[in-house]
């Protein structure tokens, strides 16, 4: 079966995109999958210069919630920089 990855337009408001946040919205609509949940783990997310690692528990509207050791964190699409995958930045054109 073949997996549909969508971007909502609620997500990204006319004029207000640039390559930056579209790269992230696809990285975080490809590993928001349930195979990639498992296979892509762990994840950082460098959110305002600092690191997160967890796991992608759910997207909605432009919030995404990760579920860490300890609990589980919302943060906005558009505050986040990059994902990273075993230190390096993670590629969707696997």
């Amino acid at each position: 079966m073949k997996e549909t990855i969508e971007i909502q337009p609620s997500m990204t408001q006319a004029g207000d995109t640039d390559e930056g946040n579209i790269s992230i919205l696809n990285k975080i609509n490809y590993l928001s999958g349930p195979f990639q949940k498992q296979a892509y783990q762990p994840l950082q997310f460098v959110v305002e210069g600092q690191k997160v690692k967890g796991d992608i528990q759910r997207v909605q509207g432009n919030v995404l919630w990760i579920e860490t050791d300890q609990d589980v964190k919302e943060i906005e699409i558009e505050k986040i920089e990059d994902i990273l995958w075993r230190g390096q930045s993670f590629n969707t054109k696997i």
